[in-house]
């Protein structure tokens, strides 16, 4: 029987704090490992989910061993099995890089529970749960994009504050969307799809009438007033000759890549308005 642990590592282009909470914040877990109820990085806590293709199999978890930003390290046993395996998280700093190794001891012990336990299927679902999933989520960029408008800046400005002209330009991410807002600094910002729901949400920081307008946003679409905001922010700039620059972010590097040419195809729409 192969007893060699199953060993995967890869290199994420983000520091080691925000892999470290990628891995112990189960806010953050769910988007890329499991939807876990409750999370503790704390020795001794024990934890569950419920994990599978076809069949759903519940994993019975017991914290081992945590080193803050180095180590994390938990037993993982099926519920109505006896084999218990373990699974370890080592990360390396590297500058504004992060080391992840994933080593899971022990597998071995669960091939004769069936076929979904061979050892070639833990093989490949960790591979992608850490060089997919788990790089997906931390590994970010910003979205800038710039252009040049042949109108005066208050036309502009009026064109990225004016709730009905927003929906036209707006409409390059999704058809029917709409704001709330008044503006004032401090104030909220709501993003509402065609049928209503809630997009997202953030505060007004920045509001320089035909100059520049900040927006910075909750992590949670549905975050009460007095939430902590998260990094995500939307900051427009115009400059003299009327060279309207947008920059966004930072949001994951899937979603960027989506997300920046509906930018630029905003921007298109509000220099066509603009110069009408």
């Amino acid at each position: 029987m192969n007893s060699e642990p199953i060993v995967v590592k890869e290199k994420l282009d983000a520091p080691v704090t925000k892999v470290w909470n990628a891995i112990t914040d189960k806010k953050i877990m769910k988007h890329w490992y499991f939807d876990i109820a409750d999370f503790k990085p704390e020795p001794g806590f024990e934890f569950q989910f419920t994990g599978g293709e076809e069949v759903k199999y519940l994993h019975l978890c017991k914290i081992r061993e945590v080193i803050l930003l180095k180590k994390l390290s938990y037993t993982w046993v099926y519920e109505g099995q006896d084999a218990e395996t373990l699974v370890t998280f080592n990360l390396e700093e590297d500058g504004n890089k992060t080391w992840v190794e994933l080593v899971h001891e022990g597998v071995e012990k669960l091939a004769p529970y069936g076929a979904d336990f061979a050892k070639e299927n833990f093989i490949k679902g960790w591979s992608h749960i850490i060089g997919t999933s788990l790089k997906e989520a931390v590994e970010t960029m910003k979205i800038t994009s710039s252009i040049e408008i042949n109108s005066q800046p208050e036309t502009v400005w009026n064109l990225l504050v004016d709730h009905e002209k927003i929906k036209q330009w707006a409409a390059a991410f999704s058809e029917g969307t709409t704001i709330e807002t008044n503006w004032s600094i401090g104030s909220e910002v709501i993003w509402k799809d065609g049928e209503g729901n809630i997009g997202a949400k953030g505060i007004v920081k920045i509001f320089q009438p035909h100059k520049k307008l900040h927006v910075r946003y909750y992590d949670d679409a549905n975050a009460e007033p007095g939430s902590p905001l998260g990094d995500y922010s939307e900051i427009f700039n115009i400059d003299g000759s009327t060279l309207l620059k947008i920059e966004s972010g930072p949001v994951m590097k899937k979603h960027g890549l989506m997300q920046q040419p509906m930018w630029e195809d905003a921007l298109i729409r509000i220099k066509t308005m603009a110069e009408k």
